[in-house]
């Protein structure tokens, strides 16, 4: 089976670092959200949150930006959170953005969206495909779910191997697909293409934003002087 996923959520992160350096503007990307008061969790506060829902069981959600079934999925962990805080639950519901957080989506393996997994006592279990309000609460109340150890922090090591790994398995069932053996050597000779690639475009794309960015405030100091030599002109005619 070719999964994609993860090779989509790569090339999403490193166009949002480009975009991110280009507009000086790291954290609005949450903006993009339907306005849930569901807690959003980062790959920098995950571990500190969820703490491998020792302290309280962790529901969590992982979608993307500007996705309309991933809005469904969250309506729907709302109405969740809303019976658990009923039922005077000790799990708590949240939500992960994988566009932005390229780590906490290798570390799970998530390999597909909206995913939901339950975490307890050091365990996680992943929810089926069929995600519904009825499906999520019984999963919830199930005790015989399929438990699996709770993944630890990567390592860049760790990180890398996941995604030479992740690009090896597609361009090896990819070309497998039209006749040609894959030779695992010149993987990283694409990572570093398409590294190289998304360079030049960065590039590219700073050297029009800067251009642009001189235009206009040359244009708003031109204007600026203009009104000024206006302003002295008025005045000697007062005079």
């Amino acid at each position: 089976m070719i999964n994609k996923f993860p090779l989509l959520i790569i090339i999403i992160n490193i166009s949002y670092i480009s975009l991110s350096n280009i507009t000086r503007n790291r954290t609005n990307y949450t903006s993009f959200f339907y306005n849930s008061t569901i807690e959003t969790v980062n790959n920098s506060n995950f571990d500190r949150v969820i703490k491998k829902g020792i302290k309280n069981p962790y529901l969590i959600l992982f979608t993307v930006i500007r996705c309309k079934i991933c809005n469904q999925v969250i309506k729907i962990m709302e109405k969740v959170e809303e019976y658990l805080i009923k039922k005077n639950s000790n799990i708590k519901v949240v939500k992960v953005d994988c566009g932005g957080n390229i780590w906490t989506v290798m570390r799970f393996d998530i390999d597909h969206i909206p995913k939901i997994i339950y975490v307890e006592n050091n365990k996680m279990s992943y929810l089926n495909d069929n995600i519904t309000y009825d499906n999520i609460i019984e999963f919830l109340n199930n005790e015989n779910k399929i438990k699996i150890p709770f993944p630890k922090p990567m390592n860049y090591i760790d990180f890398f191997k996941k995604i030479f790994n992740a690009l090896n398995e597609f361009l090896t069932d990819y070309t497998k697909i039209n006749g040609i053996k894959w030779n695992k050597k010149y993987t990283g000779l694409v990572i570093i293409l398409i590294l190289i690639i998304f360079m030049i475009i960065e590039y590219y794309i700073m050297k029009y934003c800067c251009t642009t960015q001189r235009k206009s405030k040359t244009h708003f100091h031109n204007k600026k002087h203009h009104v000024h030599t206006n302003n002295e002109i008025l005045k000697k005619k007062n005079q």
